[in-house]
């Protein structure tokens, strides 16, 4: 079987979690509804939300070779380090295509 999305209470949505992907960091701000959750497509990434407010939106980077990446993240030195100069705040409709790389937002 397999997951294509996941439930959660509104009380967990609403205690400070950061959704960490490869690249990319969201942190919520407070579920919206009764069932907040989280939608992945059929490789197991993440696809999109539902029934969250997310207060932050933005990248991340590496160190690799002595230099930023936001390709790789295997076999580097450090990282990862939020990338502050994209960050936007309260996102909306937060898309992602199979690699996990956003395909659409829209500000609040």
């Amino acid at each position: 079987s397999q997951v294509s999305r996941l439930v959660m209470y509104p009380k967990t949505a609403n205690s400070d979690i950061t959704f960490r992907l490869p690249f990319y960091q969201l942190i919520v701000e407070s579920a919206t509804d009764e069932v907040p959750t989280i939608f992945f497509h059929k490789s197991g990434s993440i696809s999109h939300f539902s029934g969250f407010k997310f207060s932050t939106f933005l990248e991340m980077f590496y160190k690799c070779n002595g230099s930023r990446s936001y390709v790789h993240r295997f076999n580097c030195e450090k990282g990862p380090f939020n990338n502050h100069d994209t960050k936007i705040e309260n996102p909306k409709d937060i898309k992602f295509d199979e690699s996990e790389k956003p395909i659409g937002y829209f500000v609040r």
